[in-house]
């Protein structure tokens, strides 16, 4: 075991005895091990402090970062996050220089602190080719030449500067020419001009593949420069910058829409698109993306030092990655348990990935204490394998990972034509084989996925995904599907099944015990879509800790598995299964009608007979009806019962039964009699 690995293991608490909380220390430590040639080749690594820059000093640096990390990572930068995070009122926070000091653990990266960021261009000789051709002035007057600057940045090596730092820090930069001068060119033009005449005079020169949707400062409450917004951050700019990329900042709604529009169009097939959006919102930036088949890389405005993570030279990171993930496939045998699954949202986002290593919650000490679902962005293969290698080599035995939202990059399916759907699928297919992540979280705005954007999935990927979690919260479709649920490359497609209300321990828990009340059929499977933003991992852990013996938590793939197992042959009432039953009201002294649903998950038609029982808490009298039905292979669908309900039962409360004997399916729906 390597000195520096065994240190940093220990700190975290992860080493003890002969194996790291469950990690073979095989898998943990000969994570960064590397060959002679390759220590030889990397050149040391310089890493200055950027506490205590302005947003015109951070504008300058991260692009000067762009630049020499163009070739070879040369340069990472050390942000303060935040001291506190709003979702952990009650947990700690984690170390924000956790992924530096995971890329110290390397013996083959030697890195240099240097504290002040001025120092950096002593250590460069800033003339060689493709580094620094010269200077481009930015206007403070008009922050919107931040990305125009940006952009000569990328295209022609010049560095975005203003005039009074020019001035004032003359003696510690260096002696370029001034080739550009953005000063009262832009003032008097719309936001929408300014990037009208990007698109024309920059946009040719610049890498198609790469863009960036990043904002740009406006004038405060007290009309003066307003630096400090999540959505005008300079930390991202490095990697855009690094690939030559292409800066803008356009809203997907009113005005502007139509230059989005035809910048999307325009850019290479699966083009990542950093930064955020602003006032149109998250679903009109995603939906518009989406339509031209491009890959949002989610909240990436504080995405810092990816010119680094996707530079950096980590042998065998990826494939060290995707053997933990498939040695991890041991499935336990089918019990009368009601099974739950977590995967935690938002590991999409670069931002959230790399701050405190997913938002923090992968640092809280409950990680570990049950099984657990880790949704990570399969691009990291590209932009980040040393990240990927950070993951793998601290997860324990309960930690699990799953594709981010919809599978490569962050888009909605749904809102994708067809044939672009299918050939990010078809691309997404290498990134399962190169990463072995075989369940997948997918989501739409409008609250569904089709049924042939599903199948979509299903013809693509075949056999390659095990399930997929659908929605975010609680505003997805009510679909379940199993495609070809005998077979061993069966796929599950479930629904998430997040309690409503409040997000608390206290109503999840009341929640859960809910649905175990009024659905009586074991097993049964409720599968949970954490929303990261509002709950960690140490509440899911209380969670579990209050429901009871009765509930028992299983990794997604097994829990997919036990699904398609138990279900291939069953007929669903109200499906999901996993989702509580609503309150309904019936008029007493009136015919009424109830409309169950059904689903057969079975490939072939079944007969069956559906019993229908009213109850009511002040009588003894019950209601009992029964129905013979033929339902067809794979289909779902409603029937109605026409019921004449006695007036005694006027102002009493009850219950609805729905039972199907033959499958030992039993639901209750409570029931207020008018």
């Amino acid at each position: 075991m390597k000195k520096r690995r065994r240190e940093f293991l220990k700190k975290l608490g992860l080493l003890s005895g002969g194996s790291v909380m469950g990690i073979m220390i095989s898998s943990a430590l000969q994570a960064g091990e590397a060959d002679e040639t390759v220590r030889e080749e990397q050149a040391r690594i310089l890493v200055p402090d950027m506490r205590g820059t302005s947003y015109w000093e951070m504008l300058m640096f991260s692009c000067l970062q762009g630049l020499m990390n163009r070739n070879k990572a040369k340069v990472f930068f050390y942000y303060p996050n935040k001291t506190k995070e709003s979702w952990y009122s009650e947990y700690p926070v984690g170390n924000d220089r956790v992924f530096y000091e995971w890329y110290k653990t390397y013996e083959h990266l030697q890195f240099d602190e240097v504290g002040d960021p001025y120092t950096l261009f002593n250590k460069f000789d800033i003339n060689k080719p493709f580094q620094i051709n010269g200077y481009v002035i930015v206007d403070t007057e008009a922050p919107v030449t931040a990305n125009i600057g940006a952009n000569y940045a990328s295209i022609e090596n010049l560095l975005p500067i203003t005039a009074s730092i020019l001035k004032r820090k003359k003696n510690d930069l260096p002696d370029l020419p001034i080739k550009r001068d953005l000063r009262g060119r832009f003032q008097k033009m719309s936001k929408l001009e300014v990037y009208q005449w990007a698109f024309e005079n920059q946009w040719s020169n610049a890498n198609k593949a790469r863009v960036s949707n990043l904002g740009t400062p406006g004038p405060d409450s007290k009309g003066e420069i307003s630096t400090n917004s999540f959505y005008t951050s300079n930390r991202a700019r490095d990697f855009t910058v690094a690939e030559r990329g292409f800066f803008f900042d356009l809203e997907s709604k009113g005005d502007e829409f139509d230059l989005k529009d035809r910048i999307l169009k325009a850019m290479e097939p699966q083009g990542y698109v950093f930064g955020w959006h602003q006032g149109a919102g998250e679903t009109a930036h995603i939906s518009h993306l989406s339509k031209h088949g491009q890959l949002a890389l989610g909240t990436s405005t504080y995405a810092a030092n990816f010119s680094f993570h996707s530079r950096v030279n980590v042998p065998g990171a990826v494939e060290r990655f995707r053997q933990k993930v498939v040695n991890k496939t041991n499935t336990a045998p089918l019990e009368d348990k009601i099974y739950l699954t977590f995967v935690l949202s938002d590991g999409d986002s670069l931002n959230f990935l790399t701050r405190r290593a997913q938002g923090g919650q992968w640092q809280l000490p409950e990680r570990g204490k049950i099984p657990f679902g880790w949704e990570i962005q399969p691009l990291l293969v590209n932009v980040g394998p040393g990240l990927l290698d950070y993951f793998q080599a601290t997860a324990t035995d309960n930690d699990f990972f799953v594709n981010g939202i919809s599978g490569i990059g962050y888009f909605y399916p749904e809102e994708m034509p067809k044939d672009k759907l299918r050939e990010i699928l078809n691309e997404m297919s290498s990134y399962i084989k190169k990463t072995g992540l075989s369940e997948l979280s997918v989501m739409s705005p409008s609250g569904a996925v089709s049924d042939e954007t599903a199948k979509i999935y299903r013809e693509v990927l075949g056999g390659k995904l095990t399930g997929v979690i659908e929605g975010y919260d609680r505003r997805s479709a009510k679909a379940v599907r199993l495609f070809e649920s005998k077979s061993a490359k069966a796929t599950t497609w479930l629904p998430t099944s997040n309690p409503k209300g409040e997000k608390t321990v206290e109503n999840w828990v009341r929640g859960l015990k809910e649905v175990a009340r009024c659905r009586k059929q074991r097993p049964l499977f409720i599968p949970i879509h954490v929303p990261a933003h509002k709950l960690t991992i140490a509440d899911m852990v209380k969670v579990v800790d209050q429901i009871g013996k009765e509930f028992k938590v299983v990794s997604p793939k097994s829990f997919f598995r036990l699904f398609a197992e138990a279900r291939s042959n069953s007929v669903l009432i109200n499906p999901p299964e996993s989702f509580p039953t609503e309150k309904v009201e019936l008029s007493a002294g009136k015919r009424n009608i109830l409309t169950p649903t059904l689903q057969n998950l079975s490939n072939e038609p079944k007969d069956i007979k559906l019993k229908v029982k009213l109850t009511s808490e002040d009588l003894d009298e019950n209601l009992e009806f029964e129905k013979a039905i033929n339902l067809k292979a794979g289909h779902t669908s409603k029937f109605d019962f026409g019921v004449d309900i006695p007036k005694q039962f006027s102002n009493t409360k009850g219950k609805i039964l729905y039972i199907i004997p033959a499958e030992q399916n039993e639901i209750w729906i409570p029931v207020s009699f008018l």
